[in-house]
């Protein structure tokens, strides 16, 4: 059995060291086996994050999930002979060893499946253009899917929740934050935009602007980072036609956003182009099964192909 079933915590404790990706029971031996408190676990994640920034020269990367991994350190650039071929090396960046934690962890402990749907975006794009061109009002296809994704969450609130294993118990979010991946030279991000139901289409790309810039200028903090309960990677702006994305444990769903196209379509017996944006659900299996997922799709598409859906 687990050591940490033993460990003397209340639930809050157990779920933000989850949340943390802190061992509990290496908390409770700092304490000398006491009752572990919610404070408890904060200063243990704080003093690790400490260690981690003072180690790595970084105050900006280092992030709470980095935790205790080692590994072995190699000098920036340094040049290796293997197999007689010359080879050369570079430390994880804090937002690399983030990263890879927790998609490792990710990976080993969820479940994925994958469901994709394909979304008319004509009309969305021509409504977004004029907006743009008549009232110089410039809304970001990244802010018109995450609130598709909060209304969609209002009938589907499995996508915003995650699993309790001790408890066997799914733990829902009354709260709408949705995580959104940043690509930044220094690494990949993936700060929390907040209140994302509570918000029109505006104010949604104001803070996601925000949030792009102050992840590209390393301004980001350890908090901008926790409490999403769903993620959205949209990596249409490289050009891809397919994304299968991981989702960002402890969540329980992930949505992936391709390139738009220029496709033709049969409509009313005549073949006009439209343009065609593909979308994937990654989701975890222990929660969401696939009916739900492709329900919580159509559901997406419905919005995104009729605006008015959106109450704005």
């Amino acid at each position: 059995m687990n050591d940490e079933v033993h460990v003397p915590a209340g639930p809050a404790s157990r779920r933000l060291a989850r949340e943390l990706g802190v061992d509990i029971a290496t908390v409770a031996t700092a304490h000398a086996g006491a009752r572990v408190s919610v404070n408890d676990v904060k200063a243990y994640a704080k003093s690790l994050l400490r260690t981690d920034m003072h180690s790595s020269g970084d105050t900006r990367e280092a992030s709470i999930l980095t935790m205790s991994v080692s590994s072995q350190h190699y000098e920036s650039g340094a040049k290796q002979e293997v197999n007689n071929r010359e080879s050369w090396s570079e430390p994880l960046t804090g937002i690399g060893l983030a990263t890879s934690v927790n998609m490792s962890r990710a990976w080993k402990e969820i479940p994925h499946a994958w469901l994709q749907e394909k979304v008319d975006i004509t009309d969305l794009e021509e409504w977004r253009q004029s907006l743009k061109t008549q009232n110089n009002i410039h809304l970001t296809i990244t802010a018109l899917i995450v609130k598709a994704m909060a209304v969609g969450i209002k009938s589907f609130p499995k996508m915003n929740s995650s699993l309790d294993e001790e408890n066997n118990v799914i733990i829902y979010k009354n709260y709408i934050d949705i995580g959104v991946a940043v690509d930044t030279e220094h690494g990949l991000m993936v700060p929390a935009l907040r209140g994302v139901d509570s918000k029109n289409l505006v104010e949604l790309s104001q803070d996601l602007k925000n949030l792009s810039d102050r992840s590209r200028q390393r301004k980001l903090l350890p908090q901008d980072f926790q409490g999403a309960g769903i993620t959205l990677s949209n990596l249409g702006g490289i050009g891809l036609s397919s994304i299968f994305p991981i989702v960002n444990w402890p969540q329980a769903a992930i949505v992936g956003v391709a390139a738009s196209d220029q496709i033709p379509r049969l409509i009313d017996g005549e073949w006009v182009e439209r343009r065609m944006l593909t979308l994937t659900l990654g989701f975890d299996h222990r929660i969401i099964n696939g009916a739900d997922g492709a329900r919580f799709l159509v559901c997406l598409k419905n919005l995104l192909e009729d605006i008015r859906r959106l109450n704005m």
